[in-house]
């Protein structure tokens, strides 16, 4: 009597071989049951491709946009420098001062007046280079300007005795100082005292006007 065996084997073809068929309908079935899983899927679980560009043309736009829009101009804001004798703190001067904003640029003005020797809050004379101090929090930047940036500043000792000089930021970048030509000299490189251009006396007094504009730290010209 035939096994279940041979039945199996005498059914099929001469020449297919049974490993094939072992091996083949497994496949067939697995192959089968992606294809229905796949198409189960919902249509909006399946994402689209990538599209960078639309990324790159909205960040350029935005750049665009920015290019646009027109440099922060404050108004004027007054303050209340100080101005310096080799250091020493003028105490008995007249002085104010205004800045405002441009951009990524300070505009400093300054009026001073002296009416009498320089002295310090005690009593004691100042002599020497004058430089006045930058408005509070204002430092300047040296990457966007040379501390050679000029402005320009006018001392008055009356009617005839008028000196047009220039205003400048200082090596340590920390504040204002004001340079004349010299007598015999080429150029103004002659710092402002308080004996010269003309000695600040008790009887005479002197006027000093000057404005600057700098760049300033941490300012660009659009960003607050």
């Amino acid at each position: 009597m035939p096994t279940p065996g041979d039945v199996a084997t005498l059914a099929l073809p001469p020449t297919v071989k049974r490993p094939v068929l072992q091996i083949g309908i497994p496949a067939l079935l697995v192959l089968g049951a992606a294809a229905i899983a796949f198409a189960a899927v919902p249509k909006a679980d399946l994402k689209p491709p990538i599209d960078g560009s639309a990324n790159v043309e909205a960040r350029l736009a935005a750049l665009e946009a920015a290019s646009r829009q027109p440099p922060i101009i404050t108004d004027w804001k007054a303050y209340a420098p100080t101005v310096t004798a080799d250091s020493m703190t003028i105490a008995n001067g007249s002085i104010e001062g205004f800045y405002r904003r441009v951009g990524d640029t300070a505009e400093v003005q300054i009026d001073t007046r002296f009416t009498q020797v320089p002295r310090d809050d005690r009593g004691a004379r100042a002599t020497g280079r004058l430089v006045w101090t930058l408005p509070m929090g204002l430092v300047f930047d040296d990457r966007k300007g040379v501390r050679s940036l000029r402005g320009v500043a006018a001392i008055s000792a009356g009617v005839g005795d008028e000196h047009l000089c220039e205003a400048a930021i200082t090596a340590a970048g920390a504040g204002i100082q004001v340079v004349c030509e010299s007598a015999g000299a080429t150029g103004r490189t002659a710092h402002l005292n308080t004996a010269w251009p003309r000695p600040i006396t008790d009887n005479a007094p002197v006027g000093v006007v000057l404005q600057l504009r700098f760049p300033v730290e941490g300012w660009t010209s659009t960003t607050r």
